[in-house]
């Protein structure tokens, strides 16, 4: 593992205000990414001084679905937003043969992004080009990827000047081979890898061999103070987004077991994706109706935690579940699938929750049954060690390892620059 002994800023050193760039697909949508980007964002300028800018290659909608932090900038590279969209369908606001070059490459492919990112269909020629033309701008600070496309477009199209770092917010074994081989061709070029696990970030250093620097720093978050969670409650919250790497179709099932057993007790869902439709089939399909509902997107989550009695992660897999965290940094303890990765490094079994063979329905409906019959007191005592667990992962503590990364890797570029205009 690459050591994290401090060494004295370079000319560029936090004292001059180095300029940190998060690049992220769409800094405007409610995701785990965004939260935990903006979050590390947030504390690096606020307590460390550094000059920090988060750049979303997508706009979406007006405002961000959370709020930019304090002495953050962000800015956008394409107007997805659908007035501006409908603008450019009539013609409006714009020369028009820019606007009809601009319709046509919207509709091609992307030929920069990996195609076996799974959201490589979001990206386009257009956007290629904006990207391409940003990231040829940037010629000092720190770029940070925030998913493997655009780690292999820093990698390829970020000036050498530039401190060049990729996180991984998924673990390794969900990729596609392709994605893989790409990998070990192009993170060479970055200056460091970051994955949200050590069991991963051990597996990249097989992967990628000793050319490129792999370190773990997993999410943050910040310990808002609140209500205790309110263990008399007969509600089991689960919150993400509607797809099917989040399992709920698995979750909705493994409920028939709990209802059968448990049927004062309800399931709610929390989230928003485009296979909400599948999703209340699925609970119609298995009269689960009274018993589960999808409440859609909360921007309160905080209160909903509150209000009920644990949490259940249902993941196929993860990275490192940002909800999952939140739910125990709330006092919650949990029931949850067994995936990759990210769970067992925050579930003691037994002491804070309890870990499930991934993907089997019977064993999770058994997991909750389990978790209601311990009753209030013990779920109590569970909610405080999901507490106490939750503390090392304080943002504070995360960007902190963050900034002793950022100033190694600026003081090594500073005295390479220098070493190389010597005589």
């Amino acid at each position: 593992m690459w050591p994290l002994s401090r060494v004295s800023p370079g000319p560029a050193g936090r004292n001059g205000a180095v300029k940190v760039r998060f690049l992220i697909a769409n800094a405007y949508r409610a995701a785990g990414t965004v939260r935990t980007t903006y979050n590390v964002a947030g504390a690096l300028a606020q307590q460390h001084g550094f000059e920090v800018e988060v750049v979303s290659v997508f706009r979406t909608r007006p405002r961000p679905a959370f709020p930019l932090p304090e002495g953050v900038h962000l800015t956008s590279l394409v107007d997805s937003r659908p007035r501006h969209v409908e603008e450019l369908q009539t013609g409006e606001g714009g020369p028009e043969a820019r606007q009809r070059m601009e319709r046509w490459m919207r509709t091609q492919p992307s030929r920069l992004i990996h195609r076996n990112d799974w959201r490589h269909s979001e990206f386009s020629l257009y956007s290629d080009a904006q990207l391409t033309r940003y990231l040829r701008s940037v010629r000092d600070g720190v770029l940070i990827g925030t998913r493997p496309g655009l780690n292999l477009a820093i990698a390829r199209l970020a000036h050498p000047s530039v401190v060049r770092i990729g996180q991984e917010h998924v673990n390794l074994a969900s990729h596609h081979d392709k994605l893989l081989k790409a990998f070990k061709r192009g993170y060479p070029r970055l200056d460091l890898c970051t994955t949200l696990t050590e069991e991963d970030a051990s597996t990249f250093r097989d992967l990628l061999g000793p050319k490129v620097r792999v370190m773990c720093i997993p999410n943050g978050i910040f310990h808002v103070p609140g209500g205790w969670p309110d263990q008399q409650s007969k509600v089991v919250v689960a919150a993400g987004r509607y797809e099917y790497q989040k399992g709920f179709s698995l979750l909705i099932r493994a409920w028939e077991h709990v209802a059968e057993k448990h049927p004062d007790w309800q399931l709610r869902i929390f989230g928003h994706g485009n296979r909400g439709a599948h999703l209340q089939e699925v609970i119609d399909s298995h009269r689960m109706g009274d018993h589960v509902r999808l409440m859609g997107y909360t921007s309160q989550l905080d209160k909903e935690l509150a209000a009920s009695a644990f949490f259940v992660l249902s993941s196929r897999y993860e990275g490192f579940p940002m909800v999952l965290l939140e739910a125990m940094a709330a006092g919650l303890p949990a029931v949850s699938y067994d995936c990759l990765t990210g769970p067992r490094d925050l579930i003691d079994q037994g002491r804070n929750g309890f870990l499930v063979p991934n993907g089997n329905v019977s064993a999770m409906g058994a997991g909750i049954c389990k978790m209601i019959e311990l009753g209030p007191e013990r779920r109590d005592a569970m909610g405080q060690a999901a507490l106490e667990t939750t503390r090392g992962y304080n943002v504070d503590v995360l960007a902190a390892r963050w900034a002793d990364v950022i100033d190694n890797l600026t003081g090594e570029r500073g005295r390479a620059q220098v070493g190389a205009v010597s005589p």
